[in-house]
């Protein structure tokens, strides 16, 4: 064999040669690493669609720790980040446009968000789980209304969603 793959050279023993995968683990970041040569048609390559942008020297505008996100019909992205802690919007592209509402139990304003769903008018619904409510935000992330929902304890992540009615539905 040793002759055999020398008459054939380095490629055409990369192409025959078996590859194998290892995944390695440190905190919550996993790398996977392969070795061998691998063949042409399970080669896959990620292309990044879509990406957030704050001002990485600002690290207030940073995600931390994404836990809800909700896309509108006008692509833009509403997201919320525990760590800052904050519900941002951003644009279809990627830009920061704003911090909506804040933390608190005011109008407009929230405790522990458990669910965020845009209606197809556009509007935001944020479950905050803490106050036992349902805010509404306009598309622009001005606070309209919030609704008390008799539930107690439902802290579940991705609690909300919307119909093409612009009807809110609440899992529990």
């Amino acid at each position: 064999l040793t002759l055999v793959a020398a008459a054939c050279g380095n490629a055409d023993v990369r192409a025959t040669a078996a590859y194998k995968t290892t995944f390695t683990q440190v905190g919550d970041t996993v790398v996977a690493r392969t070795v061998g040569g691998v063949p042409e048609q399970s080669l896959h390559k990620l292309e990044v669609e879509w990406s957030a942008g704050g001002d990485a020297s600002d690290s207030a505008s940073v995600l931390g720790d994404v836990q809800e996100l909700a896309v509108a019909p006008d692509g833009r992205v509403v997201v919320w980040d525990p760590a800052t802690p904050t519900l941002w919007l951003y644009a279809a592209d990627g830009r920061m446009l704003k911090r909506i509402g804040r933390s608190g139990g005011g109008p407009g304003e929230y405790g522990q968000i458990n669910g965020v769903s845009v209606r197809p008018d556009g509007n935001i619904v944020v479950w905050d789980g803490s106050h036992a409510r349902l805010n509404v935000y306009d598309r622009d992330g001005m606070p309209m209304t919030s609704w008390l929902v008799p539930v107690a304890n439902t802290f579940s992540s991705f609690a909300l969603s919307s119909d093409n009615l612009n009807r809110v539905w609440m899992e529990g």
